[in-house]
């Protein structure tokens, strides 16, 4: 990408009509002066302004004055009202006419926030070419016009969004219009199976609830989708490589907002013209994690894919939250709300826009199927001269699970990179990782279930015994695997909310990793009408020191690694990874 283009949409939502305009004012026609810019461009005017508010603390009002933007702007058009309307022709009259009936302003006006990290030349190489809606195309079911969170789902009531990136090396070229509407249009297919992604995640102040409300209001703006044009090439595509996350982050809509309702999808398409490096596009998905877990996230985006190529539609996906038997389900929900988000409706920001990455460094490798075998023959060959007596017959080598071996490594690698600059061989260190309670619970879930429904395990061992440069990576399996058969053991802990906390004060310790995700995850397979991606990314504002994204990698049997690590300590990890 172009240096200072560091442009990225941070916010698409609707500023309302605050009043229904006079009866006789529903449909307004064009008017003999009108008719003659029809087929005019718009107009287009762009005011700067040196102060924009900001002083990086108290004294930032950058937000308040946005807030006062568009509430001024709701107060304009409510008089104004025709610029709330839609452009519509009327084949009955042959009329085209300013459409000001309810229908046509239940939307309102667009208004798009957008952050740069260069100067008011850059916005030149960034352009929004269309911020439209795709509609719901079925309603709900009655009975799931309000889906409940679980308490799953409510622990990321103020987590970041899960946010990913699909590129494509090839944009379609004179095709490419259509590819988006065809993209549109499956998406549109998609989200009427999925209903939930088109609605709004919801604060009921009588019950105390967060819902994912799909009632007929909720989901009439549908989902929002940005159509984006970059002056540049796509990213650099040498996945040893730092991440740009700044560059990364502007091809993801956000969804965070500092206030429920909140939508819970949206989705960009960038394309990438010109800058010497060719073409391309990249598809932005962004799910609000509250709605989401990481496995139902990639079940959607393989019945989008599926549904972009035209195949038959996998298994319907089931949203019923009563699902997840539980004593105390509804009351654990509203404790660990009230605990994550105490001041409903509004969301605590902090946790997510905290530019982590300014501090740290985010790299993505992939390990192929030789470096997987690899691994897993050398722990099981320390296995065995561990375990191994003097005169018993050898027994068969057992290698373990690809997510095993390669977390095991990863851990590993993260201690010894940190213990080279800050050895404390006494201290103890922490692997969290997610485990699908599906099908352990009592009843089990349906594998289909769409929602959150995963409980972290926690590994732990001593940092010195992890550090060790031969065996470290055996001790790591060895407390992983206690780790996982303790949840096979308690799938579901009594004291949820408990459990929780306690994981999360993890997270705060200097010792904390967490591999996140899975390599049951084929990320490469989602096909949008480009083929498979050439490259697909995990960027986020906050994703602390210590995370690591895996998942299926681009070639076959392989595995990607996304990390985030302090700058002094990527590269000891990074060697640590791919030659041990």
């Amino acid at each position: 990408m172009a240096s200072g283009a560091e442009v990225r949409v941070v916010a698409a939502i609707r500023v309302p009509l605050l009043r229904r305009p006079p009866p006789h004012l529903e449909q307004i026609p064009l008017s003999l002066f009108d008719v003659w810019f029809l087929p005019q461009p718009p107009i287009q005017r762009l005011f700067l302004y040196d102060d924009d508010g900001g002083g990086g603390g108290a004294d930032d009002y950058f937000p308040s004055l946005v807030e006062s933007l568009r509430s001024s702007l709701a107060d304009a058009v409510a008089v104004f009202f025709p610029l709330a309307g839609k452009l519509t022709y009327v084949p009955s009259t042959g009329d085209v006419v300013v459409d000001c009936s309810p229908s046509a302003v239940a939307d309102g006006v667009a208004f798009l926030e957008a952050e740069s990290d260069g100067d008011a030349r850059a916005l030149a190489e960034v352009r929004v070419v269309a911020a439209t809606r795709v509609p719901l195309l079925r309603r709900p079911q009655p009975h799931l016009e309000q889906i409940p969170l679980s308490l799953f789902d409510a622990p990321f009531v103020a987590f970041p969004a899960i946010n990913r990136v699909f590129f494509y090396d090839d944009d379609g070229g004179a095709d490419y219009p259509s590819l988006v509407e065809s993209l549109k249009s499956s998406l549109a297919d998609t989200i009427a199976v999925y209903f939930p992604l088109a609605g709004k995640l919801t604060y009921l102040p009588s019950t105390g609830d967060v819902v994912v409300d799909c009632s007929p209001s909720a989901v009439a703006d549908g989902v929002a989708f940005l159509e984006v044009e970059v002056d540049g090439g796509t990213p650099a595509r040498t996945p040893t490589e730092r991440l740009d996350v700044p560059a990364f982050l502007r091809l993801v809509p956000s969804l965070e907002v500092p206030e429920l309702p909140a939508p819970v999808l949206a989705v960009q398409a960038t394309r990438f013209v010109g800058g010497g490096g060719g073409g391309g596009v990249a598809v932005g998905v962004a799910v609000h994690h509250a709605v989401a877990d990481g496995q139902s996230f990639w079940r959607f985006m393989d019945a989008w894919s599926v549904a972009a190529r035209g195949r038959p539609s996998p298994p319907a996906p089931a949203f019923d939250r009563s699902a997840i038997v539980h004593p105390m389900a509804a009351d654990m929900a509203r404790r660990i709300l009230r605990k994550k988000a105490p001041e409903l409706p509004l969301i605590p920001t902090a946790n997510l826009l905290r530019r982590t990455w300014e501090r740290h460094v985010v790299t993505t490798l992939e390990l192929d199927s030789h470096r997987i075998a690899h691994i897993k023959n050398r722990i099981a060959e320390l296995d065995e001269a561990t375990t191994a007596s003097p005169g018993t017959e050898r027994r068969p080598r057992r290698l373990p699970s690809t997510f095993v071996a390669v977390a095991a490594l990863v851990w590993s690698s993260v201690v010894r990179a940190r213990a080279s600059r800050q050895p404390d061989d006494g201290a103890r260190a922490h692997l969290v990782f997610p485990a699908d309670c599906r099908r352990r619970l009592d009843p089990p879930v349906d594998a289909a279930y769409f929602g959150n429904c995963v409980r972290c395990c926690v590994a732990g061992a001593a940092a010195g015994d992890l550090a060790d440069a031969h065996r470290g990576v055996l001790h790591a399996r060895e407390a992983i695997r206690e780790a996982i058969d303790g949840f096979l053991e308690h799938p579901m802990v009594e004291a949820f909310d408990a459990w929780i906390d306690a994981v999360a004060a993890l997270v705060r310790q200097p010792g904390f990793v967490a591999v996140t995700a899975s390599p049951r995850f084929q990320v490469y397979e989602v096909d949008l009408g480009w083929g498979a991606p050439s490259r697909v990314e995990f960027p986020s504002e906050s994703l602390p020191n210590g995370m690591v994204v895996m998942t299926a990698g681009r070639k076959e049997a392989s595995v990607q690694v996304m990390a985030t690590l302090r700058p002094e300590h990527m590269e000891a990890f990074r060697s640590q990874l791919l030659y041990w």
